[in-house]
């Protein structure tokens, strides 16, 4: 019995956390990183922290990838360390929690949006 009620339990919260809202719901600090490159190419970004790697994957034109978490006094996990790369330029930079969680990769480097509006974090580097 127990196991007819817990698989469509873990389907939904799965279909639920999939959705932005939800996922804002569920991971309360949520970055996501966004491809606005103006020739389009694919950018491929890697993010790690101390307690997970994200692996590396294609961002294609337009699009973007998020991910959150819910932290607490096991896995503080605030801070990723992100490499992004495209043709033969390469930048690195750092989240930070309220420092900004939207990311935009444009094509003179990566910004940040914070309260004072959007800042360039870093530049592309050959």
């Amino acid at each position: 019995m127990i196991r007819k009620l817990l698989l469509p339990a873990v389907v939904l919260a799965t279909v639920l956390i999939q959705d932005s809202a939800a996922q804002e719901y569920y991971y309360p600090v949520t970055y996501r990183v966004t491809n606005k490159l103006s020739s389009r190419m694919a950018v491929i970004v890697h993010c790690r922290s101390k307690y997970i790697d994200l692996a590396a994957r294609a961002l294609a034109a337009d699009s973007d990838y998020s991910w959150g978490f819910r932290p607490n006094d096991h896995y503080p996990g605030n801070t990723f360390a992100c490499h992004l790369a495209f043709q033969d330029k390469r930048l690195d930079f750092t989240t930070v929690v309220g420092d900004g969680d939207k990311y935009e990769v444009l094509d003179d480097g990566v910004y940040g949006t914070r309260a004072e509006g959007k800042q360039r974090l870093q530049e592309w580097k050959s």
